[in-house]
C-alpha cells in the first residue's frame, strides 16, 4: 500500500520566518520615545527559479513618552521590500514604507516612500 504525505494547497517558497522586536527604557522619564515594537515576515524563494531572493513586510511603532513630548501620540511604518539577487555579487532592493502619523503630532499627512537599494560585495 502506498503512502502519501498531506501537502499544503500553497507552498510560500523555500523558507518563512517571522520575526519580533521590542526595545524598551530602563528609565522612561527620561526617554521620549520609551518603546519600540517591531514585526514581520520574511520569505525567501517565493518565485521559481529564484531561490536567494527575499520579500519583506514588517512593521513598527513608536511610543512617545506624554510627560516628556506632551500631545504627541504614537508614530508607525509599514515597509514592504524585494531583494532581487543578480548573481553572487550585486543585489538590488526596491522599498515601499508607509509612515503613519509622522511625528506622532496628527499635523502632518502620512507619507508614502519609495527607495531603491543597490548592494555590491566583494
Amino acid at each position: 500500500m502506498a503512502r502519501s504525505r498531506w501537502r499544503p494547497p500553497c507552498r510560500w517558497g523555500l523558507d518563512n520566518r517571522f520575526w519580533l522586536g521590542v526595545k524598551t527604557a530602563v528609565s522612561g522619564d527620561t526617554n521620549p520615545l520609551p518603546l519600540f515594537l517591531a514585526g514581520g515576515w520574511l520569505g525567501q524563494g517565493l518565485l521559481p527559479g529564484r531561490p536567494l531572493d527575499v520579500l519583506a513586510l514588517g512593521y513598527g511603532r513608536s511610543s512617545f513618552n506624554s510627560q516628556l513630548t506632551p500631545g504627541l501620540t504614537a508614530e508607525a511604518m509599514l515597509e514592504l521590500n524585494y531583494t532581487f539577487n543578480l548573481n553572487a555579487n550585486l543585489s538590488l532592493q526596491p522599498v515601499l514604507q508607509l509612515v503613519l502619523n509622522p511625528g506622532g503630532s496628527g499635523q502632518v499627512d502620512d507619507i508614502l516612500a519609495a527607495g531603491l537599494q543597490l548592494q555590491l560585495q566583494f
